[in-house]
């Protein structure tokens, strides 16, 4: 059957007629059908229990790691018998990015905690719907998460406990779109019929809403008010996840030399770690968050708005049927830090102003590092302290600021993470912001994101530790297949 599907779907292919070509998927479509109903029979009749994967990399601790400064801490070693790395790798079908040799090599991270299987991590989070906020690598990273629900959906359709569920199968696979494959396949008829049935509503397009997984544009905090907006039409279920980030589009200022600007960066830092610990210790909430306002006001050295002035939108844009992205960008005015810690208070505001429309459960991720300095796209390794402001100011920014005025934030921290892996940015050196998401690094990024989320709403779930990864054996490797011939037209 694999043999059969690959020689329709494969490059050879192209010079056939479309005729031979529908034929040719139309047989194995029948085949695909008798297998799945067959896997489903020997399943419940023949074969024995599935066995789950073990952890890649036995290490001394079994606590998972969740996220906090010091499980994300600690260094990378190559490790010398070339095994897998910490985590898991994320994807078994990927187009290269960069270099084969870097996209996965078995470096171990030593810190005191395990990284998380990052298919048990979201099996632990049951149905709840996962909503991401952020920029284009938040969405980097919604596409990583639609990419883990989309399988355990697939297989649970198949194989779980309730039976085989066609219905439900062919749901999940309209989510197999997106980064982790090719837009499009190796085969025009799939291509076609991939545009035209409800799979994608473009080939170039990347589905927003999908799987129980949701993607919110929101570059800047001009984005903040039509989302809320959004939001008060359709709120976010109680029991739901909200991943939230903003970062990537504030820089240092570029009006006076990189020295100076670095300078300015760190006294801002240390000036905002005084106020918060000048905080009067009878305010609280809201009240609280306006007095940080003003207070943040007067410790800033030049002119800034408490709003921006934002590109009005005519409407709200729609990317997707499902759920329209609001899609918003500042002008005249120039991006730095100062109006980044006005921005995040502005955003702390409106979590507090609206808390009707969010979760219980609401996570705040640190901005990613950039693996380039003062317009120079070129990606380098850090240099000196990893911790000093010109590499962590964003994040040091929004750690100084959202303890204190938005307490029921849980951070989870990645930066520590990410920023050895230079080397696994997109192309050879052109992108120094976003991650290849077939590289270890990203895998690595995942899988702590997604552990630090399972381990906050383990309350509510069972123990990530009972929580089983993907399922080794045939009926893992005919679900696995049929999602990858569904998201690029290979097996």
């Amino acid at each position: 059957f694999f043999t059969m599907a690959a020689a329709c779907v494969g490059r050879h292919m192209r010079g056939r007629s479309a005729f031979a070509e529908f034929r040719c998927l139309a047989l194995n479509a029948a085949v695909a059908s008798f297998v799945l109903a067959l896997l489903a029979v020997l399943s419940e009749n023949v074969l024995p229990p599935l066995t789950l994967r073990a952890p890649s990399q036995p290490q001394a601790s079994r606590r998972v790691c969740n996220g906090s400064a010091a499980d994300s801490a600690g260094a990378w070693v190559q490790r010398s018998d070339h095994a897998r790395g910490t985590a898991p790798q994320l994807y078994d079908l990927w187009t290269a990015c960069g270099p084969r040799e870097l996209v996965y090599e078995g470096y171990a991270r030593s810190s005191g905690c395990r990284a998380a299987d990052p298919f048990a991590a979201m099996r632990s989070l049951g149905n709840r719907t996962v909503h991401l906020a952020g920029d284009s690598v938040i969405a980097e990273l919604y596409t990583s998460l639609r990419f883990l629900r989309r399988r355990i959906m697939e297989y649970d359709a198949a194989f779980g406990d309730r039976g085989p569920h066609v219905g439900a199968f062919l749901r999940a696979l309209r989510c197999s779109q997106g980064f982790e494959g090719n837009y499009h396949t190796n085969s025009h008829i799939l291509d076609f019929i991939r545009q035209r049935m409800p799979f994608e509503s473009k080939l170039d397009i990347v589905d927003q809403r999908s799987c129980g997984v949701v993607h919110y544009t929101m570059a800047t905090i001009c984005d903040w008010d039509p989302l809320l907006r959004l939001l008060k039409s359709n709120p976010i279920p109680a029991e739901d996840v909200l991943i939230l980030n903003l970062g990537v589009w504030y820089n240092v200022r570029d009006d006076v030399e990189p020295a100076a600007a670095i300078r300015e960066a760190e006294d801002f830092v240390d000036a905002l770690q005084s106020m918060v610990a000048s905080a009067p210790p009878n305010l609280s909430g809201m009240p609280l968050v306006e007095w940080a306002q003003q207070r943040l006001q007067a410790i800033m050295h030049v002119q800034v708005a408490p709003k921006p002035k934002c590109t009005p939108p005519a409407e709200l844009q729609t990317q997707h049927r499902d759920r329209p992205q609001p899609k918003v960008v500042q002008r005249g005015e120039p991006m730095n830090i100062f109006r980044y810690a006005v921005d995040l208070l502005e955003l702390v505001a409106g979590l507090w102003r609206n808390k009707e429309l969010f979760p219980r459960h609401i996570f705040w991720i640190d901005t990613t590092p950039q693996h380039c300095f003062h317009g120079d796209q070129r990606t380098r390794p850090y240099e000196g302290n990893p911790e000093a402001a010109k590499y962590h100011w964003r994040n040091s920014i929004a750690q100084a600021l959202l303890p204190k005025f938005a307490p029921f934030v849980r951070f989870v921290h990645t930066h520590a993470v990410l920023r050895a892996w230079h080397e696994a940015h997109w192309g050879d050196g052109g992108d120094c912001t976003h991650f290849c998401q077939g590289s270890q690094g990203w895998a690595e990024h995942v899988a702590n994101v997604a552990g630090a989320v399972g381990v906050g709403v383990a309350g509510l779930a069972p123990p990530l530790s009972e929580v089983g990864g993907w399922p080794e054996g045939p009926a893992g490797d005919a679900v696995a297949a049929l999602d990858r011939l569904a998201s690029s037209g290979r097996l």
